[in-house]
Formats: structure tokens, C-alpha cells, sequence
């Protein structure tokens, strides 16, 4: 989904998981059911991949970067993903980096 897609509500964990294994399920390896769970996202929390939630919520960037993480964490490390998003911060606003894609 783009970025405007996403959920503009904040969510709950259990909902974030739900989303984000409804938008990944085409991308998901044969066998694997779930994409995301709440031990992984607390994790990506405590190694400062993503923002701490606000009373338990997720909002909007939140749920893309735990989008992002997802997609690339089957072809990159969690070192590497960290790297990569900090590069992001530094180019370009988060809404337009996740939008982002090449036109040939």
C-alpha cells in the first residue's frame, strides 16, 4: 500500500500484525503464515528501529517502517536495515522515501 493507504488511526498491536500480514501476504515465503509478531515488533522497538508506541498505538509511520522491516528482512540484516533507514532520514522525508519507486 502507499503511504496515504496505511491506516490513518493509531492502532494496537494485535491490528498492526493483522495489517501488515494482510499487506505482506503475496511477498510471503511458501509455508509462512505470519510475516510479524508482537515479540518482534517490542524487539524493533527496544533496538530503535521504530518509535515506542503512544499508549500502546501505533500511528501511520510507525506501521511503514514495520512494513519495511518486514519486506527487508528476508533479504537484509537488522544492522543493515538500520543503516539504510538512517541514509533515508538524512535524503529524504519518511512519507516521500516510502512512496518512492524507480520509473524506467
Amino acid at each position: 500500500p502507499r503511504y496515504d493507504e496505511l491506516p490513518s488511526i493509531p492502532l494496537y498491536s494485535d491490528q498492526v500484525i493483522d495489517a501488515l500480514n494482510q499487506y505482506a501476504a503475496p511477498f510471503l515465503p511458501t509455508g509462512e503464515e505470519r510475516i510479524i509478531t508482537a515479540a518482534m515488533i517490542n524487539n524493533y522497538v527496544k533496538q530503535r528501529l521504530i518509535t515506542p508506541p503512544v499508549k500502546k498505538r501505533y500511528n501511520r509511520e510507525q506501521v511503514a517502517r514495520l512494513y519495511c522491516i518486514c519486506l527487508l528482512k528476508h533479504v537484509f540484516t537488522i544492522s543493515e536495515i538500520r543503516s539504510m533507514m538512517e541514509i533515508q532520514m538524512r535524503s529524504y522525508p519518511f512519507e516521500k522515501a516510502y512512496n518512492y519507486q524507480i520509473i524506467r
